[in-house]
This record gives C-alpha cells, structure tokens and sequence, in this order.
C-alpha cells in the first residue's frame, strides 16, 4: 500500500505539471444553486497560467469567486451548459464569444467531475473567428457581385467538372437550378461547334493554358446564340491547378454585326469592282489597304506594291511631295481631301486624275477608314486647256480689233478741231476703256463669277497708267459677283476715274484720286472715287446731270446695276459712291 500511494502521489505531480504547462486554458469550477435546485452561477476552485494568459484574469481574481463576481455581465446560457453537463454527466464542446472579455471568443470542452463540479478545457478562437468573419464577409460580397455582373460565371474542378454556376446561366439556359450542369452544358452547345469546344477545353485542362473560343450555345427562347468562352487556371502555392475560373459572354450581336459588316464590305467591294473610278480604301490614318481591279489594271502594280504609302510611285514626280502632304493633313485633321494630279499608267504614260477622299466615323464620330476615288480627266482637261487658248485668241483679237478701232477714232479726230475732235477722243478713249475691262475679265475667263478685289485693282492699275503724274490709290475688299455685271462696273470706275484725272485738278496739278470698295451687308456692296481736288460744281444735281455725255454713261451704268448713285462735295474734292446688290450666278442649266 505505501508503495501504492507513492505512485499515486507522483502522478498527481505529473498531472499538475501537465495541468500547469498545456497551452489551452483549464479551470475546474462548482456548480452554485438556488432554492429549487437551479444551476445559477458557478464557483472557479482552480485554473492554470494559460487560463490567466487567455483570459487576462489572473488566478488571484478568480480561484474561490463565483463567475458572476469575477467577469460580470457573463452570460446565462454558459452557466446552463455547464449546469446540463453535471447533471447529464454528458460532456460538451462548443464555440462561445464572452463579451465581458472584449468579445473574445473560445472553444470549450466541459466534462462533469460529479459532485457538481465540472472541468472545462478552452483555447482562445478570436482570431480565426476574425477571419472566419472576413472570408464569410468577402465570399458574400464575392457571391453578390457574380450575382449580378452581366455575365455568365463559372467554376470547375481541376479535372474540368463545372461545379459552379452563377445565376446568369440558368436564365441564358432555362436549366433547372441543382440540375447536372456538365451534361447541360455540353448538350447546348450547337452541334457543329461540340467538337472543336470539347478539344479546345480537354486541351487547355492538359496544358494549363488559359481556355478561350467563340461557339454557339442554346438560349432558352430556343436559338443559338453566339458566346465567349474563357477560363483560366487557380493555382497553389506549389503551382498545382485547383481550380478552374471562366466567364461566358454573350457576343451574338456583335457577330451578327461583323456578319452584316462583312455582307455590306462584299456589296461595296463588288460596286467598287464595277466602276470605271480607281476606287481604294485607307485605315484611320491614312495608310492604303485595299484598291479596285481598275487600279491594278490602269497602273500594272503589283498588291504588295501598291499597299500603305506604296501609292506615291505611280504619282508624277513633281506633284508627289505636294499629294503625299495633303493626304498625310487630311489624315490629322480629318478634313474630306480632294486634289488633282497625274498618274503613271501601266504603259509609262501619265494621265490626269481628279482624286478625292472622305473619313467614315463609327457610333462616337472616331474615324475608323477612308474612301477615295480617282476619276480619269485627262480628256476634260485637254478639253479645258483648248478651252482656255480659244479664249485667249478670241480675246486677243477682240483686244486688237477694239485697239484698231480707238486708233482710228484717234487718227481722224487730229484731223478735225473744236466739239467734232473732243467727240472722237472720248469715243477713242471710252473704247480703251472697253479693252481694258475686257482683258481684266479675260485673266479669270475660268469662271462664271469674279473676286471684285482682283479685278477692281488690276483694272485701276492699268487705267492709272494713263495718268501717272496722279496718285491712285486702291482699297477694295472681296466679293464675288456673276461675270456678266463685271463689264458695266468695269465700264463704271474706268468713267469716274478718268473723270477725275480730267476735272478734279486744275490743268498742271498733281493728286489723289482713290477708289474703295466694301460689303455693307451679305447683299451689298459699295463702291466709290473720290479725290481731294476741287470739288463738284456749285449748285451740281445728279438728277439734271446730262448735258454730259460721261454723267449720262455714269447714271446708265448706276442704272443698269440696280443700284443707288450719290455725289457729295468733301472739301477738298469730291466722292461719287454707288451701292449695288450683289447675288451669286445662276446654276447652269442641266
């Protein structure tokens, strides 16, 4: 027996120690009663260091305390636990969160020691409950947003069974939720793309790569529609795959759009085809990618030749660095092009071409292409240069003949004295003047419609040179007038002009005589001569100004022009002014 008891007693040492150095918590407590026998709080009879380092409640504030006194505010339902666990003697594990100890939490294993005492093993749980409390959060959060992204969103184990579907696939699908996802899936699929998908899927599941295609999967109104597959590998920490994490996208209405894109390109490219034009297409920025036959055949070029800038080589030499330029600052500006140049043809010649080009925009007015043609004009310019030198000899003679006329007109009057001789100087000189309107109407014989500013001044110039002991200064603004009303307002300046070089000084004197020319409005324009000479004659009245025959062509002239004539004195000198309308030409009849 002593030998008995001895062994007793070392193993209780041992049991301390064990009791003393484990690192979970470990207090032995007693059940407390009230008056009908109800576990109401309990006694702590004995705890251990980590129950102090666990607790932050040392043994000297609890060993011989009742629970209620040592951490107030504990709750009922663990004094109940521990109350069923000496009353059943049934042992218990469970999670709790002592508030009254900063809300840490536990995990606790009671067991019964009879006589209403019980022992409880715990170990502080606060910081996994912490993380189980994130990663529930974030998977939560997680879950919402595959809930609600526009996509499809899926998951499959690492040997390629889908485990996971976001909702967005049952409504795509009408699949019952629960039901054989794997089966569903491949049942979708149309049956020309089942192959390729089950290749490309069986290849990325051996290699790791990153699965994508493009198929068609069945929507549940019953048509396939065209998706996005992707999928990409989850790996560990030791690069083993343990997981697969796709999308499926809906992309039909794009493919339906590149379909009609496509279809539209076809139906351009066989007009393109059509046309006599050379007819090409460039990208954004202004790079050459496709032409018509009718290129290839008028320039013998070879595609690969003729792609990107490759075009310059068919453009004649001295017009290359000056197209290339344009195209290049359209490009940048986005402003439509339109030049004109020749072209070498297949057979070394070069013939003329009328060349334009217009940006397309997408949905957000972006260029995205341009689309040119050339037009052949050679014709029309050989015709248009004929033109011009008909002109030019027509014009020529009518200048010679109208210099012959105001030369004999000259040649009888100096043989004649008195009124007979100053009627045929000024019938010489009103002839000069009709020469001289027109030559300046011959120099923009081009067009239906005449700049004032060009042809006011260079007519003035050449009228000035008839009197250049005078100083003649011209001021005249633009505007654009029909051809057939140049020649009355040519007629019109040359009169006032010449008048004052003959009357506003006195014969000897030298001085200004200016001509001005402004809009006054989009309709109007304003013309006047003035100088700083002697002025008009006293009591000088526009309306009884006929006695002369240059105040009679002035008025007429004013007439013809539809416009209002006015004369001041502007001491010094005199201004006669004329407003008059002026309108664009008519269109050529078609």
């Amino acid at each position: 027996m002593p030998a008995l008891n001895g062994e007793w007693a070392i193993s209780e040492v041992q049991c301390r120690n064990l009791f003393q150095n484990i690192r979970e918590g470990f207090f032995v407590g007693e059940i407390v009663r009230d008056d009908a026998g109800r576990p109401v709080d309990y006694v702590f009879l004995e705890v251990n260091d980590a129950f102090t380092r666990q607790t932050d409640l040392s043994a000297d504030a609890t060993v011989g305390r009742r629970v209620t006194e040592a951490i107030p505010g504990i709750g009922n339902d663990t004094i109940e636990t521990y109350g069923r666990v000496v009353d059943s003697g049934q042992p218990a594990s469970f999670e709790i969160e002592v508030s009254a100890l900063g809300h840490r939490s536990y995990e606790a294993r009671a067991h019964s020691l009879g006589c209403d005492r019980f022992a409880v093993l715990f170990l502080e749980i606060t910081e996994r409950k912490r993380v189980e409390k994130a990663l529930a959060e974030s998977r939560a959060m997680l879950s919402d947003i595959v809930g609600t992204v526009d996509q499809i969103v899926w998951s499959a184990l690492p040997d390629g069974r889908h485990d996971f579907f976001n909702s967005r696939w049952y409504e795509f699908t009408g699949a019952r939720a629960g039901s054989n996802e794997e089966a569903t899936w491949a049942s979708l699929r149309h049956p020309d793309d089942r192959e390729q998908v089950s290749e490309r899927w069986l290849r990325s599941l051996a290699t790791g790569e990153p699965y994508e295609i493009e198929y068609r999967l069945l929507h549940h109104s019953g048509q396939y529609r065209w998706i996005l597959g992707r999928a990409h590998p989850v790996r560990n920490a030791a690069g083993e795959i343990i997981r697969w994490m796709g999308t499926f996208t809906d992309i039909d209405a794009a493919k339906r759009a590149e379909a009609e894109l496509r279809e539209s390109e076809e139906q351009f490219r066989t007009m393109a085809e059509a046309l006599p034009q050379l007819v090409w297409m460039a990208d954004d920025q202004g790079r050459i990618y496709w032409y018509n036959r009718r290129w290839y055949e008028y320039t013998g070029a070879a595609p690969q030749e003729a792609e990107g800038w490759g075009w310059r080589k068919a453009v004649h030499p001295e017009h290359a660095a000056r197209v290339a330029e344009g195209v290049q600052l359209s490009a940048e500006t986005g402003e439509p092009w339109e030049d004109t140049f020749p072209l070498r043809g297949a057979d070394g010649e070069y013939r003329w071409f009328l060349s334009r080009a217009t940006p397309l925009h997408d949905a957000r007015g972006r260029i995205t292409r341009w689309f040119g043609a050339s037009t052949d004009i050679t014709e029309k310019q050989k015709l248009e240069e004929f033109q011009a030198l008909l002109i030019r000899e027509i014009s020529h003679r009518v200048k010679n003949s109208l210099a012959l006329v105001s030369a004999l007109l000259d040649l009888q009057a100096r043989s004649l004295e008195g009124g007979l001789r100053a009627a045929l100087d000024d019938a010489a000189s009103r002839v000069g003047a009709v020469a001289r309107v027109h030559d300046q109407l011959f120099r923009q014989a081009t067009t239906r419609e005449i700049d004032l500013k060009p042809f006011l001044s260079n007519l003035a110039v050449a009228i000035a040179t008839s009197a250049p002991e005078h100083e003649t200064v011209i001021d005249v603004e633009p505007a654009i007038v029909p051809a057939d009303i140049a020649v009355p307002i040519g007629l019109f300046v040359n009169e006032l002009i010449t008048n004052a070089y003959k009357y506003a000084y006195p014969e000897g004197d030298e001085g200004e005589v200016r001509i001005t020319g402004e809009r006054t409005d989009e309709e109007h324009y304003r013309l006047a001569v003035s100088d700083l000479g002697v002025g008009l004659p006293k009591g000088f009245d526009l309306a009884r100004a006929y006695e002369s025959l240059g105040m009679r062509i002035i008025t007429t002239l004013a007439k013809q022009l539809g416009g209002e004539l006015t004369a001041d004195s502007t001491e010094p000198g005199a201004r006669f002014a004329l407003v008059f309308p002026v309108r664009p030409a008519p269109p050529l009849a078609a």
